[in-house]
């Protein structure tokens, strides 16, 4: 690993008496924002700027964390990290301690953010043996995975590992598996372990290769009635008859459905909205980026008007033009999920976040969620 400067080590020992000096009835709120933050704040300290972080780096880091014991979130997403770095950081407690040793030192890290890092098979399994036995972390993201020099990804392997992970784990409420091409054989493995977990809130399925069989496996895992609120199933190759599936086993505790841009058409999509309207209300729902046509739109229509739906929690927006003739057009500010994990100001903010009411449901990045 590269060779720690003087101006690096300066500036990480001035970071951290920042974080350290904030007192006063706004300091865990201020705190927070640093920790939360510590991936971009490492662009000032690192030796060169304007880059994204590197293996070279890791050791920087680690220096810093070594004193930071308050430290509740390392976000590595969208960087230059790969298999050596990780590796570095699993080693650098202790002189060559696993990062399963380095979370069971810790006792406030919650949330750890690997997405879209190169990780490896080798890395997950690692990090599969931290989650199940760490009792704090409540967040995990490890999308896209790649797969050994000139193979595919071992997407089963994968699986395999993280659902016995599911199995024994009590605290994770997140888990986020963004393009790990995971198709329907290997989603029944991971349902399967689900109906074992009793924690888990969301579950991120997002451009995978999900299709109507997948779904069945899905809508069998919900209709056990599971904790879980919230499911991301965006980009996937869903069509009418999952569509359909999935309406007929979505329960009364998820509160959150994300199937935009997959193949679903009219009847499909109406079979999900209509779904909407139970006992507790579906909170949000994404649909845009499907085949669907004014048809949907006009069915869309009576559930505002119902009030089943709301125009802030849909990702679709409806209206009519100057010849009463009902129109769609994509809700930006519906779902900011992207711009907040990327670090993305929006433009302006979504009305609701003003008013919400006391209870609400929370994920890591969404938007808040008004129970009522």
């Amino acid at each position: 690993m590269a060779k720690i400067t003087e101006r690096a080590k300066t500036s990480v020992a001035k970071l951290g008496q920042l974080m350290e000096n904030h007192r006063g009835p706004k300091a865990s709120k201020r705190r927070l924002i640093l920790q939360v933050t510590l991936s971009i704040i490492f662009y000032a300290v690192l030796p060169g700027l304007s880059r994204r972080i590197e293996d070279s780096d890791i050791e920087i880091i680690c220096d810093f964390l070594t004193n930071r014991s308050k430290v509740i979130c390392v976000d590595l997403c969208y960087n230059n990290v790969t298999d050596a770095g990780i590796t570095y950081l699993a080693e650098f407690l202790k002189g060559g301690i696993l990062i399963s040793e380095l979370l069971r030192v810790n006792k406030t890290l919650t949330h750890l953010d690997l997405g879209e890092t190169d990780q490896t098979v080798r890395s997950v399994v690692h990090l599969a043996f931290i989650i199940s036995e760490n009792q704090m972390l409540k967040h995990i993201d490890i999308s896209r995975v790649i797969g050994a020099s000139y193979h595919s990804l071992d997407v089963e392997h994968i699986v395999q590992v993280l659902c016995q992970m599911l199995m024994v784990n009590r605290t994770l409420t997140e888990l986020h598996l963004e393009k790990l091409e995971i198709n329907d054989f290997v989603l029944e493995l991971l349902t399967e372990a689900l109906t074992s977990n009793n924690t888990l809130l969301m579950l991120d399925l997002a451009c995978n290769q999900i299709g109507d069989m997948g779904i069945e496996h899905i809508s069998n895992f919900l209709k056990k009635q599971p904790p879980l609120q919230a499911l991301m199933l965006n980009h996937n190759r869903i069509r009418n008859s999952g569509a359909r599936c999935l309406s007929e086993a979505v329960t009364s505790r998820l509160r959150f459905l994300d199937i935009a841009h997959n193949n679903i058409h009219d009847d499909g999509v109406i079979n999900i909205i209509i779904s909407a309207r139970k006992e507790y209300n579906l909170l949000v729902l994404f649909l845009w980026g499907n085949k669907i046509t004014v048809k949907t739109a006009a069915v869309l229509e009576n559930m505002l008007g119902l009030g089943v739906l709301k125009e802030t929690s849909l990702d679709i927006k409806v209206y009519r033009d100057n010849f009463n003739d009902l129109q769609m057009a994509y809700n930006s500010q519906a779902d900011l999920y992207k711009q907040r994990y990327y670090s993305v100001i929006p433009r302006k903010r979504q009305k609701y976040e003003e008013q919400l009411d006391s209870k609400e449901i929370s994920f890591k990045y969404h938007n808040d969620i008004p129970t009522t």
